[in-house]
């Protein structure tokens, strides 16, 4: 996945008898059981283990996309919080033709006061716009940076596209971090927190065991997915596999590619290896 710079500014059948209300009630409840697994366990089975795709975004522009892939991954930003990919929409029509739902990712940071974009109001209450261990600061500065993502989105795909796509954080060092790593955490918390106010149900985490621990201090985030970058091989992404840095669950490692990031779903089904 692409973060190239760091840059300061990164920036319910009417029943007749008794019996047969007991049977449909039973029948009622079980699927309504089901309805309510399926839904917190989505984010769990979007992808089919053992499956492929592909992530791209602003550098692979005017390239030809790949016809193969199980699924694939748009950035909505050119390697930046608050800029924009302008190849978003035409990579996600391209997503869309996959097996599984297009998703998207965003870029994060957390640059502190010297960003433009510091002093927007948020959720929370940002006592001191000049520091940089102000957690509220930084939340916000998550929170806002999100809308942003999901403004693109929404233009690129629509509304419901947007919410309902798999949604992932891209978060390395290549981009700008205060020092606090709480601060960070705070940032990304901010991230998540306004996804899911948009509704949408799954957010995940990009980003390597030795990266989040230098920006976040091993933030632990149990109920949020994790892709697990830096592979060199697809032996080596399904190891990674097991490489939960924030608690969560692994669902994506990815693994090296001449042209765009490749991924593997992790489980224990098998799929062809790509050309």
């Amino acid at each position: 996945m692409a973060s190239y710079d760091s840059f300061i500014t990164s920036g319910g059948i009417s029943l007749r008898t008794a019996r047969t209300y007991r049977l449909f009630a039973a029948v009622g409840l079980a699927l309504a059981g089901f309805a309510a697994l399926a839904i917190s366990g989505w984010a769990a089975s979007i992808y089919e283990p053992g499956s492929k795709g592909f992530d791209v975004s602003f550098p692979q522009c005017g390239s030809r996309l790949p016809r193969d892939g199980d699924f694939a991954i748009v950035g909505v930003n050119s390697g930046l919080p608050w800029s924009s990919n302008p190849c978003v929409k035409t990579q996600y029509q391209w997503a869309s033709t996959k097996d599984t739902p297009a998703g998207f990712y965003t870029n994060t940071a957390n640059p502190g006061p010297p960003s433009p974009y510091w002093n927007r109001p948020g959720p929370r209450a940002c006592t001191d716009l000049q520091s940089y261990d102000d957690t509220a600061c930084s939340y916000n500065y998550g929170w806002n940076a999100a809308e942003q993502s999901f403004s693109v989105a929404v233009a690129a795909s629509s509304t419901s596209a947007a919410t309902q796509a798999f949604w992932w954080l891209d978060v390395e060092t290549m981009n700008s971090w205060e020092s606090t790593t709480r601060a960070n955490a705070a940032t990304i918390q901010g991230y998540i927190d306004y996804f899911r106010s948009k509704g949408v149900s799954n957010v995940g985490i990009y980003s390597t065991p030795h990266q989040w621990s230098i920006i976040t201090g091993g933030y632990r985030l149990n109920d949020v997915p994790n892709w697990v970058a830096g592979a060199s091989s697809e032996r080596t992404a399904r190891s990674n596999c097991q490489s939960s840095f924030s608690g969560g669950e692994v669902l994506l490692s990815q693994y090296g590619g001449k042209s765009y990031g490749k991924n593997l779903a992790c489980g224990t089904a098998t799929r062809r290896s790509f050309d």
